[in-house]
C-alpha cells in the first residue's frame, strides 16, 4: 500500500529573517563573561532560506520547518588564554612582541700609558715612628721617574679588613717623608706609596705588615723638686704643702706612705692629678716628722722617692747654770743641756752678763758649743750676774737660765807704786 503524500499543515511559518547573527567578536559583557571563562551561548551563524508560500516543501523523513528550535544552539567552549595573553584577549587589544635585548655597545677605553712615561716604584718603605696618635713613613725615589717627569707622590692608607684605599692627601706630594696624624689607639691598616707623573701613577709600594697604633706605656719617673732633695723644716704650726711632679703613660697609680705606714687621713690629705701630687698637712705638728715616700707605679714598672720632713719648734733652756769659780776678773760658768732641744740639733748656747748696777745685760758668747765658759775681764769693784739660751734653727729659747749668787770682783790692795791688786771674791 503506497502512502500518499500529503503536505502537512504546519501554520503560519516565522519568518526567517528573525534569526539572529552570531557576532564574529565579542564585546561589552560578552567580552568580559569570555575573558572570565563562563560559557555564552551563541547565536546560529547562518539563515534559513525562505520556502515558497505556494509550495510545500518536499521533506520526507526530515524534520518539519516549523521544528526548528528558537533557542541557539550551544557552542564549543573555547580554550582559556592564560598569562599575558589572557590579559591581552580581556582588554581587546592585541599583544606585542617581546623584543629581544641587545647586547650593550663596548665602551671606549683609554689606552694604558706606556711603562716609560710612568714613574717605577718608590725604594726602601720605611717606618721611622709610631706613637699613640700618628705614623711617620719614609722612603727612597724611584730607579726610573718617567719620560714625562715625577709631579710628586700620593700616600694611601687601608685599614685591615677593607678594600678601598684612601689617600692621606688630596693629591701628590714632593716629599719622601710623611707623617699621618689623627689616629687612635686600637687602629690596624697598611700603607702604600706610589710615585706620580702627568702619565699617571706608577706602582706601589706596600709595606708588608699592617700598623697597629698603641697607646705607648711611658715608663714612671718622679722629679723632686731641689729644695726637697734635702730635710725639708717646718716650724710647729706651719703648713705643709708638696707637689711633687711625676711623669707615665698612661696614668700611672700614685700612693704615699709616712715611715712606712699608711697616712693619717685626719692630719695628711694627698691630692694627685694627672702629672703631680700634693701632700698637704694644714698645721705641722712634731708627730708629722719623718720620711714620706712617694710611689709612682705602672704595671711592673715603679719609681720612688723619698722625703724627709722636719718639724721643729724652740728649744727649752739650760736645765742649770753655777758659777764655778772666780778669780781676779774672771768667772768661771757650767750648766747642763736643756732636757728637750726642740726637735732637732742645738747650734749652740748664748752667754751674756749684767753688773748689779746696770742691770743691762750684754751678749758675751753666741752659739758656743761647750757648757763651760771663763768669762773675763770683769770690772773691779762690780757685782754679775750671767744667763745662758739654747739656740737651734727656730731661734733662742724662749727663758733662759740665770744664776742664783752674783760674782763680786774686790779690791785687795796695793803691791807697788801705779799697780793695783785685786781679788774677785764669790758673794
Amino acid at each position: 500500500m503506497t502512502a500518499t503524500s500529503q503536505a502537512p499543515d504546519y501554520g503560519p511559518e516565522e519568518p526567517a529573517s528573525e534569526v539572529p547573527k552570531v557576532p564574529t567578536e565579542p564585546s561589552g559583557e560578552g567580552a568580559a563573561s569570555k575573558a572570565s571563562g563562563q560559557e555564552q551561548p551563541p547565536t546560529a551563524t547562518t539563515e534559513a532560506p525562505a520556502p515558497a508560500a505556494s509550495q510545500a516543501p518536499d521533506r520526507g523523513p526530515e524534520e518539519p520547518a516549523s521544528e526548528v528550535p528558537t533557542e541557539p544552539m550551544e557552542p564549543t567552549v573555547p580554550t582559556e588564554p592564560s598569562g599575558e595573553g589572557a590579559a591581552s584577549e580581556a582588554t581587546g587589544e592585541e599583544q606585542a612582541p617581546t623584543a629581544t635585548p641587545e647586547a650593550p655597545a663596548p665602551e671606549a677605553t683609554t689606552p694604558a700609558p706606556r711603562s716609560e712615561d710612568v714613574p717605577s716604584v718608590p725604594l726602601q718603605l720605611t717606618i721611622e715612628d709610631v706613637s699613640d696618635c700618628s705614623v711617620t713613613v719614609s722612603w727612597e725615589p724611584p730607579e726610573r721617574l718617567g719620560s714625562q717627569g715625577l709631579q710628586g707622590y700620593l700616600l694611601e692608607l687601608r685599614k685591615e679588613g677593607a678594600s678601598e684605599w684612601v689617600p692621606v692627601n688630596a693629591g701628590p706630594m714632593m716629599v719622601t717623608q710623611q707623617t699621618v696624624r689623627k689616629l687612635a689607639p686600637g687602629d690596624k691598616f697598611f700603607l702604600r706609596v706610589a710615585a706620580v707623573s702627568p702619565a699617571g701613577a706608577g706602582p706601589p709600594a706596600t709595606l708588608d705588615q699592617p700598623i697597629h697604633i698603641r697607646e705607648i706605656i711611658e715608663a714612671p719617673k718622679i722629679r723632686v723638686p731641689r729644695h726637697l732633695r734635702q730635710t725639708y723644716i717646718r716650724q710647729v704650726g706651719e703648713m705643709v704643702n708638696l707637689q711633687i711632679p711625676f711623669q707615665g703613660n698612661p696614668k700611672p697609680q700614685v700612693s704615699w706612705t709616712h715611715n712606712g705606714q699608711a697616712l693619717d687621713s685626719k692630719r695628711v690629705s694627698v691630692r694627685t692629678g694627672d702629672q703631680d701630687s700634693i701632700l698637704f698637712i694644714r698645721s705641722a705638728q712634731r708627730s708629722d716628722s719623718g720620711c714620706y715616700e712617694l710611689t709612682v707605679r705602672l704595671e711592673n714598672l715603679e719609681a720612688r722617692a723619698a722625703i724627709n720632713i722636719l718639724v721643729i719648734e724652740k728649744p727649752n733652756p739650760p736645765s742649770s747654770i753655777r758659777v764655778v769659780d772666780v778669780w781676779g776678773c774672771n768667772v768661771a760658768l757650767e750648766w747642763t743641756p736643756p732636757q728637750d732641744t726642740g726637735n732637732t740639733e742645738l747650734l749652740g748656747y748664748t752667754v751674756q752678763k749684767a753688773d748689779k748696777k746696770t742691770e743691762q745685760w750684754f751678749t758675751v758668747l753666741e752659739r758656743y758649743h761647750p757648757t763651760t765658759c771663763t768669762i773675763s775681764d770683769l770690772i773691779v769693784g762690780n757685782s754679775y750676774s750671767f744667763r745662758v739660751f739654747s739656740e737651734n734653727l727656730c731661734g733662742l729659747s724662749d727663758s733662759p737660765a740665770i744664776t742664783k749668787e752674783l760674782a763680786h770682783i774686790r779690791k785687795i790692795g796695793r803691791s807697788g807704786p801705779g799697780q793695783e791688786v785685786s781679788q774677785a771674791q764669790q758673794g
